[in-house]
Formats: structure tokens, sequence, C-alpha cells
């Protein structure tokens, strides 16, 4: 029996001053950034998405052609589908395992000493792209990545991080232009919507007002 057990480099220090924000992206599936602005990375592609999204439809016009009295019929393609999602699901699992691994790297280079991501405690997976992807499988990947190579995790709310300026703070849904521009409207900083978020993130998350605060104002995200 081999036992593999990891140990952190010798002489990869950590600056507590560098903090790695990880946004989960639409257009891409993770978005990094350091809490100084400094550095950003767009880890994966948008064809996974795509794919996931053309196999559905695949499956769901399967289940239209198969004639109501064919049993036989049915139990066929059944099988075919459950083949095709536990293929994607071992699919799914390597990514991730790509998309962590990089994630690391990219904090190990800047020799940050804390990732912060997004708590998804109370999301409905069914209604987002998470019920595909599983980014919580994603999060559960870099955090025991994470603890081998000495580096922490911290879990923050996501609220307002779609809406904020990350330079200036305010906050407004007339902020995000479209699902990958963020556009300020009170000093009109630009940026790609999940680096804007990502750094809100990387900084410990969003400030709130008293009176957004009081008034009890919900972010969403769709």
């Amino acid at each position: 029996m081999l036992l593999c057990v990891g140990i952190p480099e010798q002489g990869s220090e950590k600056d507590e001053a560098v903090a790695v924000g990880v946004d989960l992206g639409i257009s891409v599936p993770a978005v990094c950034a350091l809490n100084n602005g400094a550095a950003r990375a767009y880890i994966g592609g948008s064809n996974l998405l795509k794919r996931f999204a053309m196999q559905k439809k695949q499956r769901s016009r399967q289940r239209e052609f198969i004639p109501s009295n064919s049993q036989h019929g049915r139990q066929k393609v059944d099988q075919a589908i459950f083949k095709m999602q536990d293929k994607e699901r071992r699919f799914v699992h390597s990514f991730n395992h790509k998309i962590s691994k990089k994630i690391i790297q990219f904090a190990k280079k800047y020799k940050a000493a804390v990732i912060r991501m997004e708590d998804l405690s109370g999301y409905d997976a069914s209604q987002t792209i998470l019920r595909n992807w599983s980014y919580y499988e994603l999060q559960q990947m870099i955090e025991y990545k994470a603890k081998r190579e000495g580096i922490r995790v911290e879990k923050l709310k996501a609220q307002y991080t779609s809406q904020a300026c990350s330079q200036c703070g305010h906050i407004a849904k007339e902020n995000r232009k479209t699902q990958a521009q963020f556009q300020c409207t009170n000093c009109g900083f630009e940026s790609n919507a999940d680096y804007n978020a990502a750094l809100n993130i990387a900084r410990g998350g969003v400030k709130i007002p008293k009176d957004m605060a009081q008034k009890g104002l919900e972010e969403s995200d769709e």
C-alpha cells in the first residue's frame, strides 16, 4: 500500500498582505484576482458550459422520441443517458482538479497567504451554473490543496460582489452592464465583471452602507 503525504515546499514563504479572490464566472469557469490588483488569471474556458448545454438538449430530445409503447426502447435510451451522465461526471471531476491546481499555482506564484471564495451555503444549485459544473466540489479541491501548501482558505458571503465597484465601492445594479461587462455608474471604472467580483472577494467582501443594510436589499446575480 502506497501512502502519499503532501508536504509544503521548503522556502515557500507566504505574504500575509497578499490574498487571492476566486469568483465563479459565466464565460470563464474561475477568475482569480490579487487583493492589491497586481495580477489576475482567467482559468478554464466557456467550452465546458457550452458542452453541457448541448448534451442536456440532446438527452431531452432522445426522451421525446421514445415510443410510449416501447419499454425496451425506453430502457435502452435510459442506459445510454446514464452512461453519458457518468462520463460527464468524470470529466467534470478531472476538470475541477485541473482548475484547482492552477488556482493554487497562482496563489503560490504571488506568495498569497490566503485564498478567499464565496460561501455557497444556501445556493439553489438547480437554478444556477452550479448544477452542472459542481463549483462546490471545486471549492473542496481548492481547500485540501491549499492546506497541503500551507495556504488558508476563507469563505465570504457573496452579497453585492457583482454590483459593487472594486475601485470606489459604489453599489448599483446598473453597474453590471452585461453578464460579462462591469462599468461603475459613479466613477466610470470599467472591467470584466467576473474580475471585478473576484477583486471584491480578494479584499474581504463588500462593505454595505448602513442605509442599504437597514432596507434589507438583496443582491441578485442573475
